[in-house]
Formats: structure tokens, sequence, C-alpha cells
């Protein structure tokens, strides 16, 4: 059974943060040529290239909310460089009960060994050190949240 632990934060940015690692490749840039469709194809395909992704509504999701593509992007890059580029990363859609409207979480899968303070001191980095810097920009369309994987 995997439990969710209870921390979220909605987030947008760019994909722009330095460096790839070394089993993520930077997004090459568009080129002129490269039409509207093609551009978000791209980045769709870079998308499911860093996250599992087992629910096809996510793809629909991210097309009707387009600004989100690179926000995901970037938000890939962060949460490996601050949790282990080999931590599994999903995408999965919820709807709230009481509005009705679908979110976008970033699941991060973590042993069930790892420290709940280590935990809670890794997402509290996240969030000073870029979700505050983007939160107003995505309101509750997209967030984070910790499942804890069994042994």
């Amino acid at each position: 059974m995997n439990t969710l632990a209870i921390l979220t934060w909605p987030w947008p940015g760019i994909f722009s943060s330095g460096s790839p690692s070394a089993t993520e490749e930077q997004m090459p840039e568009p080129t002129l040529t490269e039409s509207h469709t093609d551009q978000v194809e791209r980045r769709l395909s870079a998308i499911l290239a860093r996250y599992s992704v087992r629910d096809p509504g996510v793809i629909s999701f991210l097309r009707t909310h387009e600004p989100l593509l690179d926000i995901v992007l970037e938000a890939s890059e962060r949460l490996r460089r601050l949790f282990g580029h080999a931590t599994p990363l999903e995408l999965h859609l919820f709807r709230d009960p009481e509005t009705g409207n679908r979110e976008l979480f970033a699941l991060i899968h973590v042993p069930p060994d790892m420290p709940v303070e280590e935990i809670l001191a890794t997402l509290d980095a996240f969030d000073r050190s870029w979700f505050v810097t983007v939160q107003d920009r995505v309101g509750n369309l997209f967030n984070v949240d910790v499942v804890f994987d069994e042994v």
C-alpha cells in the first residue's frame, strides 16, 4: 500500500535551469520552421521521457494547459537534482472532490526507509529555491507530492 504525504505545491517556470543530468537531455531550442504543434509534441515527448504516465488523460490535460509543459519539464529536473537522478517521477491526475477540478500531480516515489524528516527538508528546499518564485503563475493546476514505495 502506498502512502501519500500531504505536501503539495503548484508551480510554473521555464526549462532553463542549467545543464541536464546524465539521464536527461536538455530540449533543443525550437527552430524558425517548427510549428506550434511540433513544439508542443516535442515538449510532450520530453515529459514522457522523464515521467511515468499511466493515464492518457494526463496528456490531454497538458495539451489543454500548454503553459504547464515547460513547468513540468523544469520541475522534473529540479526534483531529480534534489531527490536523486534515479528517483522515479510519475504524473497523475486527481480530481478535487470539493470543486470537481482536475489537478496534475508530480509524484515523487521515495523508498520507505527514507526518513520523513529528510523528505520534508528536501521538499522545503525545493519550495524555497524554486516554487516560491513561480507559485503565482500556476494556480491549482500542478502540484507535487511524495509516494512512499513499498519494499
